[in-house]
């Protein structure tokens, strides 16, 4: 009878045994399966993170070769923005194009649509006016940072200047109060100031003259035609380089 206990005894230790090598070996399983989704997902933000840094580099296009020469001068270019600081774009870049290209499209549109609503529509706080004023002035604030990190070419040498603290000190002595004061939405901080401020005794007697001073607030936000030209001069000068640099090359063929 004792050998029969000591076996059902051994038998319920084996089978506990067996149970505890089994969940083990699970939780084993599933923390190598968190393991391999981490490190998938680690594996996938990096290739991300460079997609978008290869973005802000000169591609090995037709447009810069013919602005840098050859590809080995691309490719140097190429290294200069990976060592030149975090999120530097250089200004040939397909990111930068892209960008300039929608701020070209949004600075037309400013100039069209605001001299229209300012001076045929006496309304300004229509839910369409103020979607159209937050996007455009979002977007804005977002150019005006890109510029803090975007290089400048040199007009002298046509070398590019990729050093962080020269783009801010140039951009900051330059453009920046006028794009800044383009970029905030003036009128529509003093209108919420004037609500705060208002009592219900002056709010109605000052409604007309709050209403035409943020009219003239609103034109503020035409500073922004100095970008427009300021896009369209960078953009000319970059074609018309190509066009002298094609002229050279193709002269020096026929002299060849």
């Amino acid at each position: 009878r004792q050998d029969s206990i000591q076996k059902n005894n051994m038998g319920s230790q084996n089978i506990k045994e067996h149970g505890n090598s089994v969940g083990f070996k699970g939780d084993r399983e599933e923390a190598m399966v968190g393991f391999e989704d981490l490190d998938g997902a680690s594996r996938q933000y990096g290739f991300m993170q460079r997609q978008f840094g290869a973005m802000m580099q000169p591609g090995v296009n037709k447009f810069s070769l013919r602005m840098f020469g050859s590809q080995k001068a691309v490719e140097k270019e190429q290294e200069r923005v990976q060592t030149a600081g975090y999120w530097i774009i250089h200004p040939y870049s397909d990111f930068r194009f892209y960008w300039d290209l929608i701020m070209l499209i949004m600075m037309m549109g400013n100039l069209i649509i605001i001299p229209v609503g300012i001076t045929f529509f006496s309304e300004q706080t229509t839910t369409t006016w103020l979607v159209f004023n937050v996007a455009s002035d979002t977007i804005f604030l977002v150019d005006l940072v890109m510029n803090f990190r975007t290089g400048i070419v040199n007009e002298e040498s046509s070398e590019i200047i990729l050093d962080p603290k020269v783009i801010k000190m140039n951009y900051l002595k330059s453009w920046f109060v006028v794009d800044f004061l383009s970029s905030i939405p003036v009128d529509y901080i003093f209108l919420i100031v004037e609500k705060g401020f208002d009592s219900e005794v002056y709010k109605t007697a000052r409604a007309l003259r709050i209403v035409r001073f943020t009219k003239i607030l609103s034109l503020l936000r035409l500073l922004r035609l100095s970008r427009l030209i300021r896009y369209i001069h960078q953009w000319e000068e970059i074609f018309h380089m190509t066009y002298d640099l094609a002229s050279a090359v193709a002269f020096l063929d026929m002299g060849s």
